[in-house]
């Protein structure tokens, strides 16, 4: 039996990224999708959502995408608990000032 495919999907706390981690897990229910988002608890929300809707193998992770910090922190834990990342949806969006 081949090791379960691990995605990680940034800004999947709500929106987009939301449907999509919900799509993943009902289609892919031996997927294990990490719903990423900037707060924990927005994140584990997310993910409970989905396990109220029997998708199991969704988890979350706290992922700033604007912070160097958080991206280590985020791939430390990843690879502590499943040793590899197999696909990355980056969803998350950012809003930068342009200054003239």
């Amino acid at each position: 039996m081949s090791p379960a495919t691990v995605v990680l999907i940034t800004g999947a706390n709500r929106g987009i990224g939301f449907g999509v981690a919900r799509s993943l897990a009902k289609q892919h229910p031996n997927y294990i999708v990490i719903t990423g988002s900037r707060k924990q608890t927005e994140g584990e929300k997310a993910a409970s959502l989905l396990h109220a809707k029997g998708f199991t193998s969704v988890t979350s992770v706290e992922i700033d995408v604007t912070s160097d910090a958080s991206i280590t922190t985020a791939r430390d834990y990843i690879k502590e608990q499943y040793q590899r990342l197999d696909v990355l949806i980056n969803n998350a969006g950012i809003a930068v000032e342009v200054k003239d």
